[in-house]
């Protein structure tokens, strides 16, 4: 399977030390999917020590072999004077200060031997006051994503509610209440997403003025534009596809008012134009061939029964309707009855075609 297809990559690393410090600060250097952001190995061994240590440790990393650089003197001012400039004002913000493990990359590409302590460096000068907290939650996310890296085989084989709950649990578990500030970006994203669709959904139900095939075109396209480039896309196939559409109020309409052949040639082409094989469209057919004359014996079973329960009460009613289930329906006549009995009637929900 593509990894490409099953998770959103963070944007590679610019190889340039000039290009990558002027993407950072022209745009910001907040990606904030972090499920997606899979650290380079180049950087891993370095970020480890991150993790590893606490504030005290990591900042005896800082000697006087380096701080007297003067190419690392200056590259640290011009960083901290950047950093207090665009976010002195928000640093409280939780997604910011995720933003900038962003930031620890570009200094380990740069310099990869003492990259962490330069980095710890400059929070410290640039935000005295929050600097332990963003060094903890860069900590933090940094075993986030060791995990994640680590079970990725595991949860691309779970489907998306599983695999949401699972990486759910984990950031809780990492994160506490601080997940939901860290993910709201997504959270909002992905609830944008599923309202597009909703209302996208709404209007097709009442199109009756749209062709079959218009309404499928604007479904078809609505979930590619929303979900091509989200883990969804993996489960989002012909078959849901088809599910959706043919259970549109408008679909229904038309195809219910169709005779028999028309209706077949119209379900044959809205299958066609979902991408189904001609083999798979004929074995629908005939599967929709079926279904048809199922429905058609339990209506007339329903028509029939309503007539015994005109005319007969009690135990001979009920005799009387096990011997017309069991003409209907030979061997399911069991089944049709425990239904019934628990107050489900199989031919008085709504007929889809397409679908049931």
């Amino acid at each position: 399977m593509n990894l490409k297809n099953i998770i959103n990559h963070k944007p590679l690393l610019i190889t340039s030390a000039l290009i990558s410090i002027f993407i950072y600060f022209s745009y910001g250097g907040s990606f904030l999917n972090k499920d997606a952001e899979l650290t380079l190995n180049v950087q891993k061994t370095h970020v480890d020590k991150l993790e590893n240590q606490s504030n005290s440790e990591q900042l005896t990393l800082i000697s006087s072999d380096w701080t007297g650089n003067p190419e690392y003197s200056k590259f640290i001012h011009e960083m901290v004077i950047n950093l207090k400039g665009r976010h002195a004002h928000e640093i409280d913000l939780v997604s910011v200060q995720a933003s900038l493990q962003d930031l620890l990359s570009f200094v380990l590409e740069r310099y990869p031997q003492d990259g962490v302590a330069i980095f710890e460096y400059i929070i410290t000068q640039a935000f005295e006051l929050q600097a332990e907290n963003i060094l903890a939650l860069i900590r933090n996310l940094n075993i986030y994503e060791k995990w994640y890296e680590e079970n990725l085989l595991s949860l691309n084989d779970m489907n998306v509610l599983e695999r949401d709950g699972k990486l759910w649990e984990k950031r809780y578990e990492i994160f506490s209440n601080l997940a939901d500030e860290i993910w709201e970006k997504e959270t909002n994203k992905k609830e944008y997403k599923q309202k597009v669709v909703q209302e996208t959904l709404k209007r097709l139900n009442k199109s009756n003025d749209m062709a079959m095939s218009e309404r499928l075109y604007i479904l078809q396209t609505t979930i590619e534009e929303q979900f091509s480039d989200t883990p969804q896309s993996l489960l989002i196939n012909k078959g849901l596809l088809a599910n959706m559409y043919f259970r549109l109020d408008s679909v229904q309409q038309d195809l219910a008012q169709m005779p028999a052949i028309e209706r077949q040639q119209a379900l044959a082409q809205s299958r066609r134009q979902l991408g189904y094989t001609e083999s798979s469209i004929t074995d629908l057919a005939k599967q929709d061939a079926l279904k048809e004359l199922r429905w058609e014996n339990g209506y007339q079973y329903m028509n029939d029964r309503d007539q015994l329960a005109s005319s007969f009460q009690g135990q001979e009613l009920q005799n009387k309707l096990g011997d017309l289930r069991t003409e209907y329906f030979n061997q399911q006549a069991a089944t049709i009855e425990a239904e019934e009995k628990s107050g489900f009637m199989r031919y008085e929900r709504p007929r889809v075609y397409g679908s049931n």
